[in-house]
């Protein structure tokens, strides 16, 4: 145990740390320097799975040993490479707080693989535009969460009639994946689900109903996912009445969860902002099967709820979600906000740029204010998105896939360049995505038609980034 203060005890487990990390397959010299750099050190306080280099609480005496340990084991097993950059990588990003998320992996379905694209690139002689290649079925853990976090509405006030409607969208979205899961062993899977939950008893607990789902939805991809295939993750008692204290103090231990270094991933694969990432890659191909079958409406009702309730568990990116769709929420969800939590530098840095947005844009703002001035571009792209919001609304179809593209470069375009990574926040147009998921989906058909079904619609998607022609990126509507 490393509660212990026996030197012999403490030793043995870091013996059997090796041990694990040889059975995990890294480098022994990479799992040595979890054991022994001051980040193993930081995160071994934070109460996380053994796994991960954030291991079990430590004791006052037991940090003392640990500490002698990176004190002379370094020199002796590590060598003087133990803080190379490269080897400390995941240490690094076990132990941050990453932040808002919905702000920066709304991106990552059209980044991909980030520094292996770079590299590509750069032998190529390329000029660093991202790839919408890479998905893998793996990627889709995170709509697990989706219904799970989505349901417990973390973000909204108790007993509230819009918690009442976000819980309501959770067995929406739930009822909907037999038809819209981009994976279709899920697809087979979930409607088994919901099938054998079609007892009495689990009919009047949609709670157990939302939970079999999402079990469902993990079970079912290659990876065979559980608890135990992240650092941390969010817990859902499905056996119990809803804990809503429960609930809120277990998402805000897994508001950043990482899968384990050797879960196969593709777009997501190394993201900083894992579960948030996996929504977006999600929700795209969701969404463009939604648009498919028709139900682009009724998979959009599903979704915004969700996201508007908390699902990001990022208190800067939710707000920001409500600002920018909240022509999609009923005044039930629109009023409802209680206690939220960040997530690091750029969540707080995403709530600080929405109060500068909201006050340049109000009847109040000065003219000459050169931080004002500075937002002019983005005042275009965040009027004529919310614009093509509204004349959604009025349509009997919702074109789902541009929707949430259309968001995409509106919220990429308004992140500050310092919180990208190389090679990533690139605007792209609807059919570029479209183009690469009806490839990821054997599907041939062309969904551009369904896009601009009138000259209303075709109309207030001129200036929208992403779908029209006076907008940055330029797109062709039609």
């Amino acid at each position: 145990s490393l509660r212990s203060s026996s030197f012999h005890t403490q030793f043995n487990v870091f013996v059997r740390f090796l041990l694990l990390g040889v059975l995990a397959r890294p480098s022994l010299r990479l799992t040595c320097c979890f054991a022994c750099s001051p980040s193993w050190l930081y995160a071994n306080a934070m109460g996380r799975r053994p796994w991960d280099v954030r291991a079990r609480p430590c004791t006052h005496s037991s940090m003392k040993s640990c500490f002698l340990l990176y004190l002379i084991l370094p020199h002796l097993v590590c060598g003087k490479r133990l803080v190379d950059k490269k080897s400390r990588t995941w240490a690094k990003r076990a132990i941050s707080e990453a932040d808002d998320p919905i702000r920066v992996d709304i991106t990552i379905d059209v980044q991909g693989k980030a520094a292996a694209l770079k590299n590509a690139q750069s032998s190529q002689g390329g000029s660093g535009t991202s790839s919408l290649e890479g998905f893998v079925a793996n990627d889709l853990w995170g709509i697990r969460d989706l219904l799970l976090i989505g349901y417990s509405a973390i973000f909204m006030k108790p007993d509230s009639s819009g918690r009442s409607e976000v819980e309501s969208a959770a067995l929406q979205l739930a009822r909907l994946l037999p038809e819209v899961h981009p994976y279709e062993p899920c697809r087979t899977a979930v409607k088994e689900a919901l099938t054998a939950t079609n007892d009495t008893s689990l009919k009047a607990s949609p709670r157990l109903l939302v939970a079999a789902v999402a079990e469902a939805t993990w079970n079912c991809l290659p990876g065979h996912f559980s608890e135990l295939s992240f650092d941390a993750e969010f817990t859902f008692d499905a056996s119990s009445v809803q804990d809503l204290a429960k609930d809120f103090d277990s998402a805000k231990f897994a508001k950043m969860a990482h899968p384990a270094p050797d879960v196969p991933l593709g777009l997501c694969r190394g993201s900083h902002w894992p579960r948030t990432c996996s929504y977006w890659v999600s929700m795209h191909r969701m969404a463009y099967l939604a648009d498919s079958k028709s139900q682009g409406k009724a998979f959009l009702a599903a979704v915004v709820p969700l996201l508007a309730g908390g699902a990001t568990l990022c208190n800067g990116c939710t707000a920001h979600f409500r600002f920018l769709n909240d022509a999609f929420l009923t005044e039930a969800v629109r009023s409802d906000i209680g206690t939220g939590f960040c997530s690091g530098a750029q969540c707080a840095s995403s709530k600080a740029h929405l109060d500068e947005f909201r006050k340049c844009t109000s009847g109040n703002a000065d003219a000459s204010d050169s931080k004002c001035s500075a937002l002019s571009v983005e005042k275009k792209d965040v009027f004529s998105y919310q614009d093509f919001l509204k004349t959604t609304l009025k349509q009997e179809m919702w074109p789902a896939s541009a929707i949430l593209v259309a968001l995409h470069n509106v919220v990429t375009k308004s992140i500050d360049r310092s919180f990208f990574p190389d090679g990533r926040g690139i605007p792209v147009c609807l059919s570029q995505v479209l183009k690469a998921v009806s490839s990821e989906l054997n599907s041939n058909k062309s969904m551009l038609a369904s896009y601009s079904v009138d000259g209303s619609l075709l109309q207030s998607v001129q200036q929208v980034p992403g779908l029209g022609p006076l907008a940055t990126p330029s797109c062709s509507s039609t």
